[in-house]
């Protein structure tokens, strides 16, 4: 970053002097963020909806999150998130990302201390923090059944308020996610799962995932959320070849 680059060059007594003009504001407020002594330069992106809208910090490299501004991203999971969610409502969302579904939940009216966000990568651990309201518990895990490298998610709710509402979006690790939350399973929590049928860890087919939520009392839908299209009933007559055409499945309990 090229003003940083000129500012290391500066003697310290300079350097402090400028930390109060306008020069010095102008270094101090740029949308960077610091990982592993590298600087990213981020960009604010602006989305509008019906429900509000918010504004979101995310690196140049964000990829479909950037092209859909200033259109919501992934807008069929969108309404649904918006219809489940309250005030009353305690919301889960692992594989947070930079915090687009927990803007979701705030305009939907939960309560910032009532959100929790797990998201595995440092990077965009440290970005998400910016996004989101300090009340908001942000928690930085590799989420599985609950191997030596990972966490599941029962322990992360032991001594927690179980959430009614969560979102899982990890990119091939939704099952092992799913089989270390029993005790969310337990209490019927409502999960909204962007399911990735070609990533699934360990070979698994997605209807190894099927079969263990029906085991546990839910009834499945399917949905294309990128599309926004109509809402399917995900049973055993349903095709869904191993495709990048991953849609979100929607599992809520009977």
């Amino acid at each position: 970053m090229m003003i940083d680059k000129v500012r290391r060059t500066l003697p310290h007594s300079l350097r402090y002097r400028l930390k109060r003009t306008h020069i010095g504001q102008i270094y101090y407020s740029e949308p960077v963020q610091r990982y592993r002594g590298k600087y990213t330069r981020l960009e604010t992106l602006s989305f509008c909806s019906d429900y509000g809208d918010f504004t979101l910090e995310v690196p140049k490299s964000a990829g479909l999150i950037s092209e859909r501004s200033p259109c919501l991203y992934e807008p069929g999971l969108v309404d649904r998130l918006i219809e489940l969610l309250d005030s009353e409502s305690h919301f889960l969302d692992v594989g947070a990302g930079y915090g687009y579904n927990c803007k979701l939940a705030l305009l939907a009216g939960v309560p910032p201390n009532q959100i929790v966000l797990v998201e595995a990568s440092p990077f965009r651990s440290e970005i998400l923090k910016r996004n989101v309201p300090k009340e908001v518990e942000v928690i930085e895990a590799f989420i599985d059944s609950g191997s030596e490298d990972g966490a599941c998610l029962n322990e992360i709710f032991e001594n927690r308020i179980l959430p009614n509402v969560v979102t899982i979006d990890i990119e091939g690790q939704e099952f092992e996610a799913v089989k270390g939350a029993t005790s969310l399973l337990e209490s019927e929590t409502t999960f909204l799962i962007e399911l990735h049928p070609e990533k699934l860890q360990g070979g698994k087919h997605w209807t190894e995932l099927q079969d263990f939520l029906q085991t546990h009392g839910y009834d499945l839908q399917i949905q294309n959320h990128r599309e926004n299209s109509q809402w399917k009933s995900l049973n055993n007559d349903l095709v869904m070849d191993n495709s990048t055409d991953s849609p979100t499945a929607l599992v809520e309990a009977t």
